[in-house]
């Protein structure tokens, strides 16, 4: 598999997604907004996330071995704290940000946090350069 059907991002009820050994994934574009926990792992060829604004419930973010990943867009749509921020009238649930051995990442895309700490549970960065 190289992307997901278009289809996908119908699967509304769809709230746990774990993609792992899919060596041949580049694009994982159009996940549904139900998503609550999303693990991508040794998807040696995936080059960018979908952007994150649209996943309001998303609790756990896991990012593993993709090697080629170059950024992560939205970021700071999941980490805004509604308490203390207007985050678009929605509320964000990031609790867990595991990101770990993505020896191609050069950017996380953030357009409001401009150097601020995102507020979440757990933040787990190892970037891994061979």
């Amino acid at each position: 598999m190289v992307t997901l059907p278009e289809s996908f991002k119908e699967l509304q009820a769809l709230v746990y997604l774990e993609m792992h050994h899919c060596p041949n994934l580049m694009d994982v574009q159009g996940l549904p907004w139900s998503l609550e926990s999303l693990g991508l792992g040794d998807c040696p060829k995936l080059i960018d996330t979908p952007s994150l604004r649209n996943l309001y419930l998303l609790k756990s973010l896991i990012l593993c071995n993709c090697t080629s990943l170059t950024q992560l867009q939205d970021l700071e749509s999941l980490c805004c704290n509604p308490t203390l921020a207007k985050c678009g009238g929605e509320a964000q649930h990031l609790e867990k940000l595991e990101v770990r051995s993505l020896a191609g990442l050069l950017n996380v895309q953030s357009s409001t946090t401009r150097g601020k700490t995102p507020r979440i549970g757990v933040f787990l960065v190892s970037l891994e350069r061979s």
